[in-house]
């Protein structure tokens, strides 16, 4: 907060010259603090007076000198501002045709966080969006102008998205503050730290949370010859309605034949809650080595219309992927 110092000088002949200085600019080199001259003759405002100003310690006025001219304006006074790099209180002179005025003005230490740089680093991402897992980022804090670390520093957390995380973390001595954040949604997220002291420097990072999914029911290796629907590939596993599942063979294109069968399934058999598949499957590969399914029906078994030919195959390895809800 700025402060005002007054030293009049006595008055001399009906001549009363006054300075006045403001205090508590940074010491930065570009924050001023602010000297008012005024000059009254015979108590009337004297304005086209030239009055010089000089200054002590490492100040410098914003002609980059120790001294300065100033005019007098319509009311008498005139101003000058002047910076400096150094925490001290300085001494200001006036001067005017032997009179002399003084006044003396406070410039207060570059705090830590005046010229802050805030950074992030992720150390670990694309954690699994199950409440537990966690992504962490390590945010910097430093003095732009120093280069050192700043210890101790509140930084707030905001995200654009849903996750748990502190709302505050602080600086450890290297400046750094940890964030450990956690997601039960899978997808992308913003994630914003601000300094909680003026200016508010800020940084923000994009993190990611991953399914949970895929998970490996199970790899078995099936005698298959002939057409073999999907259903056999997919017995003895627990399937869930609206998932998407993925069956890999490790055959090449030219043993393994796609084709679609004309069958149908009764009532009765869907009442058991039979699990049926779109007969137009996705096909992730080319070569039909493997293939998504989509899941309708609740049940115990695995039906569909799509078959697959295996060309003089005694022994094929199949594995069985849950993806995940559609």
């Amino acid at each position: 907060m700025n402060t005002t110092h007054t030293i009049p000088e006595e008055t001399n002949a009906g001549t009363q010259l006054t300075l006045t200085t403001t205090s508590d600019a940074i010491a930065n080199g570009t924050d001023t603090n602010v000297a008012t001259v005024r000059l009254a003759l015979n108590v009337t405002p004297s304005p086209g007076s030239i009055i010089n100003l000089a200054l002590t310690g490492s100040a410098r006025f914003n002609n980059n000198s120790q001294t300065i001219s100033v005019t007098t304006g319509a009311q008498g006074t005139a101003t000058a501002h002047f910076t400096n790099t150094v925490n001290e209180t300085v001494s200001l002179r006036a001067t005017y045709l032997g009179h002399i005025a003084y006044a003396n003005s406070y410039f207060r230490a570059v705090p830590e966080y005046s010229s802050p740089s805030l950074t992030a680093n992720i150390i670990t991402n694309n954690a699994q969006a199950n409440g537990n897992s966690q992504n962490i980022v390590e945010f910097i804090f430093r003095n732009q102008q120093t280069g050192a670390v700043v210890a101790n520093h509140p930084l707030s957390i905001s995200t654009n998205g849903q996750a748990n995380y502190p709302p505050i973390i602080t600086t450890n001595n290297q400046g750094i503050a940890t964030l450990q954040i956690s997601s039960n949604v899978v997808g992308n997220i913003s994630v914003t730290a601000k300094s909680q002291t003026p200016p508010g420097q800020s940084v923000s990072i994009g993190l990611n949370f991953s399914s949970q999914y895929p998970i490996l029911l199970g790899t078995r290796t099936l005698s298959l010859h002939g057409f073999i629907g999907t259903q056999t590939l997919l017995t003895g596993y627990e399937l869930v309605r609206d998932h998407f599942y993925t069956i890999e063979l490790d055959r090449s294109p030219s043993q393994i034949f796609n084709c679609t069968s004309n069958c149908s399934f009764s009532e009765s058999e869907a009442t058991l809650g039979c699990y049926f598949f779109d007969p137009n499957v996705t096909l992730l590969k080319n070569d039909l080595s493997e293939i998504i399914l989509r899941a309708s029906v609740n049940g115990r078994r695995a039906y569909s219309q799509r078959y697959y030919s295996f060309n003089n195959i005694t022994q094929t390895v199949v594995s069985v992927w849950d993806n995940g809800p559609i």
